[in-house]
């Protein structure tokens, strides 16, 4: 039963890391070479950014500003 309990853990973590995500994101197309431009999702103080991009280590800004 433990092993259960951990080895859904371990695949909830997998399925929730920015691994995962930046996977999801480059056979989508909008992520390549190890940058991505994020996510549409937060609120105005994340500029509309989602939470899960702030720490990604993927994350590149595209804006020109």
């Amino acid at each position: 039963m433990f092993e259960k309990i951990k080895a859904m853990i371990q695949r909830f973590k997998l399925w929730h890391s920015h691994e995962s995500c930046y996977t999801a994101r480059e056979d989508e197309g909008y992520a390549v070479f190890g940058m991505c431009g994020g996510t549409v999702g937060g609120t105005r103080n994340t500029g509309y950014l989602s939470e899960e991009c702030i720490d990604c280590p993927y994350y590149t800004d595209l804006r020109k500003d």
